[in-house]
């Protein structure tokens, strides 16, 4: 029984073909010189964020008429199924345009009344993609080798902890400061991952992802690989994750040190 055919979901085969899609779309372009635009200084886009998420609303349409599409690029179209896709055709477009395959493609089926229900995370520069069901577990396919269920690692307290975040200049102010006081009780910090270090939290090789300033479609996906692979992922007020929110999210392995790690931010933010 292949892991598709596990999950009994027509839904399931179809974020595998839309990875597929997006891969190939976006590795037709990667390491290419490309225009950049700016839609504001900190957010460049590429013909080849628009392409992908231009092919996925496409297919989404065609096989699922009437399921709702918030993307990154085209905004949102209105559900009649109570299902909605939540796009990023490229997260990471910062590394895309400089060469550096940590760039994601992330997809989210979210359903009205019950959260995300399929996600993935997929990794078209490494050739890696993280695929996760409601109440069906996470998956990692890494090239060559068979699907790997994920398991969250356990840190036994925060000073054995690592954290990873995209940057740094995502913290401003009072936020800047939770970070950095958090930060004060762990072992060691990483930068520049993208949604990758949402994946590797998954398997199991960071305690901790700590970002703010983003979008439904950049952290709904990881939300639930995480939580399928046994760990939880909340905004800074340990609040559920939807289609809002103030843009501040905290992943972690295990429930306590996720409580930890909370009230940290709440003290330091107190201050």
């Amino acid at each position: 029984m292949t892991i598709t055919q596990q999950f009994d979901s027509s839904h399931f085969a179809f974020v595998a073909q839309l990875c597929d899609l997006a891969r190939q779309t976006a590795l037709t372009y990667f390491h290419s010189p490309l225009e950049v635009d700016h839609k504001s200084p900190e957010q460049p886009v590429t013909i080849a964020d628009r392409s992908i998420e231009r092919a996925m609303r496409e297919r989404i349409e065609a096989a699922f008429p009437g399921d709702g599409i918030f993307g990154e690029e085209y905004g949102k179209t209105a559900s009649q199924t109570g299902r909605t896709w939540v796009l990023d055709p490229i997260d990471g477009t910062k590394a895309f345009i400089t060469g550096m395959p940590t760039f994601a493609c992330l997809i989210a089926l979210y359903q009205e009344g019950e959260g995300v229900v399929l996600s993935a995370i997929e990794m078209p520069g490494l050739g890696e993609r993280w695929l996760a069901a409601k109440g069906q577990g996470s998956y990692w396919f890494k090239p060559g080798l068979a699907p790997e269920r994920c398991q969250v690692r356990k840190a036994a307290s925060l000073a054995e902890s690592l954290i990873t975040s995209t940057t740094i200049d995502m913290f401003h102010g009072d936020d800047l400061r939770a970070y950095q006081a958090l930060c004060s009780h762990l072992v060691g910090r990483r930068f520049g991952g993208d949604a990758y270090g949402y994946g590797l939290l998954a398997s199991g090789f960071f305690d901790f992802v700590i970002e703010a300033d983003l979008q439904p479609y950049d952290y709904l996906a990881p939300s639930l690989v995480i939580a399928e692979a046994g760990g939880l992922m909340t905004d800074w007020q340990g609040g559920a994750l939807g289609l809002g929110g103030d843009g501040r999210v905290l992943a972690a392995g295990s429930a306590e040190r996720h409580a930890d790690a909370l009230s940290k931010l709440a003290s330091d933010h107190a201050k």
